[in-house]
């Protein structure tokens, strides 16, 4: 196979990949929030683990992450064979998953999560308003852990893309139930990026993990 048809065949599987569609679970939660306007409201909630997600959607894990793993499989199973093809590959997966991410930056705003981190995220069903925390991910062997304000990061976006708020202080405790599903309660102080819009927004609930 010749670095051109190479081309062609990673085209299109990625055009493949991108084109698919797939329903990510999601659960609910009710969170008091106290601020300008205190209220108790229904959210939807979504966790992602081990690979980044963008603002816009952050129940879905980002596309061109996950065409950068297919292109990674596509160049194991292509170097079995003939190297020079692995390399092909990993160059263009490389190049092309850039690119994609460039531009998913541009129409799906900031990354969140990657590698080892866990990203949990709360929207509104008309989804005018989202708040998105960005931990460390729980280590295998680790039962529970409390991470504190500057351990994660947690950004409240009113409307989507635009940041209104982000966390000043608070907590999240992650527990591993017996079940080996994950419970999140959330503490959080968020602070308006714009000085004098209001003194503080106070944020507190709890996330399960999958949905129950």
């Amino acid at each position: 196979m010749t670095r051109a048809r190479a081309a062609l065949v990673l085209i299109s599987v990625l055009g493949a990949v991108g084109c698919a569609h797939r329903e990510w679970p999601r659960g609910s939660a009710t969170a008091t929030v106290f601020g300008p306007d205190p209220r108790l409201d229904a959210w939807t909630t979504s966790v992602i683990e081990g690979i980044h997600v963008h603002s816009a959607r952050p129940e879905e894990p980002c596309t061109a992450a996950s065409l950068q793993e297919v292109t990674s499989a596509i160049s194991v199973a292509a170097g079995e064979k003939r190297d020079d093809l692995k390399d092909a590959f990993k160059d263009m997966g490389r190049s092309m998953g850039t690119l994609m991410e460039a531009l998913m930056v541009q129409t799906g705003g900031p990354a969140h999560g990657g590698p080892d981190r866990t990203v949990l995220a709360l929207r509104r069903p008309a989804g005018e308003e989202s708040i998105i925390v960005d931990l460390p991910r729980l280590k295998a062997d680790e039962k529970e852990r409390t991470f504190k304000a500057g351990d994660f990061k947690a950004v409240y976006e009113r409307p989507a893309l635009t940041a209104e708020a982000r966390v000043a202080r608070g907590w999240v405790r992650a527990v591993r139930v017996d079940s080996g599903g994950m419970e999140y309660d959330l503490f959080l102080v968020l602070k308006p990026v714009r000085p004098g819009a209001y003194e503080s927004l106070l944020v507190v609930t709890r996330v399960e993990w999958p949905p129950r």
